[in-house]
């Protein structure tokens, strides 16, 4: 892979095509010819794709942890000229609803938390995130985060830009500590979570009704 295509041997298409459609990687990583590259045998791909992972729920991780794991595989520079940047669910939400609003559109205008009283054909869901406990229900807009609600005082690194906006501009309706004195929507699930655990979270299985039955479950 360190060997431009030009001087590659020309009869390598011939006696391995699957070693001559690799492109060639430019920065010296597999320059250092001593480097024992160990074979990916069906095997290992089957060990590793299937019984390293039996019974692991994979929709038990947020994918904007796959998506930073990513990130953090690149040099900045690779990964500004590719554009190569995770954006989360709810920050693709959010910069849609505000294309769509500047264009007049109000669709994902959210509704006045005032006026966001308990609706009784959806059932009132609950979660705790290191202690902190919270009320909520799905909505026609996406969720809302009942008032009375405690939130993790704390911020993560990893929690989404959205969740941070609304934690400002929320913050003269949120007490000293930390409960909410407003109900507050949100786009989806997830985005309520990570408002009350102050962290990129997984709302469909945090989530969950007053039989302990999560949204995933619900939906699986």
């Amino acid at each position: 892979m360190d060997t431009p295509v030009e001087k590659r041997n020309p009869y390598l298409a011939e006696d391995t095509p699957e070693l001559a459609t690799f492109p060639y990687v430019n920065g010296g990583l597999f320059s250092d010819e001593d480097i024992e590259i160990p074979p990916f045998t069906d095997e290992i791909r089957e060990l590793l794709l299937n019984k390293a992972s039996t019974g692991f729920d994979w929709s038990e991780i947020s994918p904007i942890i796959f998506g930073a794991v990513f990130e953090s595989t690149l040099n900045p520079e690779t990964r500004r000229s590719g554009g190569m940047h995770h954006t989360s669910m709810e920050d693709f939400i959010d910069y849609t609803a505000l294309v769509v609003g500047t264009l007049g559109y109000k669709v994902f205008e959210p509704s006045d938390p005032k006026a966001s009283p308990i609706d009784s054909s959806n059932p009132l869901l609950y979660m705790e995130y290191k202690g902190y406990k919270a009320t909520g229900q799905r909505t026609a807009e996406g969720f809302v985060v009942f008032k009375g609600s405690m939130l993790n005082p704390e911020t993560t690194k990893s929690c989404p830009r959205n969740v941070l906006r609304t934690r400002e501009k929320y913050k003269d309706k949120i007490s000293s500590t930390y409960e909410l004195l407003v109900d507050v929507p949100m786009s989806s699930p997830s985005a309520a979570a990570g408002l009350v655990g102050g962290a990129a979270l997984n709302g469909n299985a945090l989530w969950h009704d007053a039989d302990g039955v999560s949204l995933n479950q619900e939906e699986g």
